[in-house]
């Protein structure tokens, strides 16, 4: 039954951790502090750097995405305003 309940348990955290990350990262007073301090303790010493590196990918993929979006449309007002 503890087996049961550590899968279930595994398998939402892993989904919840990634949000809460994430807003962690965003927040100014710990910004990516937190997670290295919090990694390290919560995974074992061999997987806490993985775990942290697939954060930091995330997290630049999502300031890529919102360059990307910013960009497209500054570019486009600015042809507007000519």
């Amino acid at each position: 039954m503890a087996e049961n309940m550590q899968r279930k348990f595994d398998k939402y955290w892993g989904e919840c951790n990634f949000l809460i990350c994430i807003a962690a990262i965003l927040d100014l007073r710990s910004k990516m502090k937190l997670i290295d301090f919090s990694f390290c303790v919560i995974y074992f010493e061999e997987e806490a750097p993985r775990q942290i590196l697939i954060m930091r990918h995330s997290l630049y993929e999502l300031y890529k995405g919102y360059m990307d979006e910013y960009v497209a449309t500054n570019v486009g007002t600015s042809m507007e305003n000519d």
